[in-house]
């Protein structure tokens, strides 16, 4: 699969790099890990709460994982399409086989009396 770098979204800013290391370390080693800043908009840098973290992959992330009770989201290049409500990759919400279909309402319309 390669080294990507995947940003880590919506996630607290005090969670430590050695806990997004434990949660990360079983899709693949991980490396590098630094904060993703905004250098052009701004005189200075500025922290946008990504994460940014080079990792080997060995496995498919999802895009939502949950690191220490939060849910983070997780995007790489090359990141298969994942319907967060299933997790599994390959497919978004309408061609899910978990899904739950709905039966088709009941058409019947109420009668005026008037």
């Amino acid at each position: 699969m390669g080294t990507k770098r995947i940003r880590i979204a919506g996630h607290p800013p005090e969670v430590k790099e050695a806990t997004i290391k434990e949660s990360l370390s079983k899709y693949g080693e991980i490396g590098h890990i630094r904060d993703e800043m905004w250098e052009v908009i701004y005189r200075y840098k500025v922290f946008n709460g990504i994460k940014i973290v080079e990792i080997k992959l060995k496995r498919y992330m999802s895009c939502h994982l949950t690191i220490v009770g939060n849910n983070a989201l997780i995007s790489y290049d090359g990141q298969p399409p994942t319907w967060y409500r299933c997790n599994e990759p390959g497919h978004q919400q309408p061609e899910c086989p978990r899904r739950k279909r709905l039966e088709p309402r009941n058409t019947r319309h109420a009668v005026n009396m008037g």
